[in-house]
């Protein structure tokens, strides 16, 4: 036998609606977590700067390099490497690394991810400015 429907179509469209209401808001809110700790591992590699031995240490303990030709890899994996798969990790040393080129000051580059609209955003401009 088919399940009985209770209630209006009307009532359930309006719970579906703020189910997805409340799935949007959500993450609406991992995104803005997501780009404040990019800003933040974009000062903490500002502070690595200033203590290269403890930097080194705490990449190598991680089993990372660092590499001229990606500079930020390391910042980017131990920032996120348990977090975000490897594509999204590629997107944030490329952020990181244009934000290091361009000597973004401390605390900067949550603002310039937020003008952008975003970081695909911002990495699109990179792109265009290439």
């Amino acid at each position: 036998p088919a399940p009985v429907m209770e209630g209006t179509l009307q009532s359930k469209l309006a719970e579906v609606q703020a189910k997805a209401d409340e799935a949007r808001e959500a993450q609406l809110r991992a995104t803005q977590a997501l780009h404040q700790g990019l800003s933040a591992a974009y000062d903490f590699a500002l502070d690595a700067e200033t203590a290269p031995e403890e930097y080194l240490k705490l990449v190598e303990a991680k089993g990372l390099k660092i590499q001229l030709r990606a500079p930020m890899a390391p910042v980017a994996k131990l920032a996120f490497n348990d977090i975000c798969d490897a594509a999204t990790i590629r997107q944030f040393e490329a952020v990181l690394a244009w934000a290091l080129k361009v000597e973004l000051p401390r605390g900067a580059l949550l603002e310039r991810i937020e003008q952008a609209g975003g970081i695909p955003e911002l990495l699109n401009e990179f792109a265009k400015a290439a």
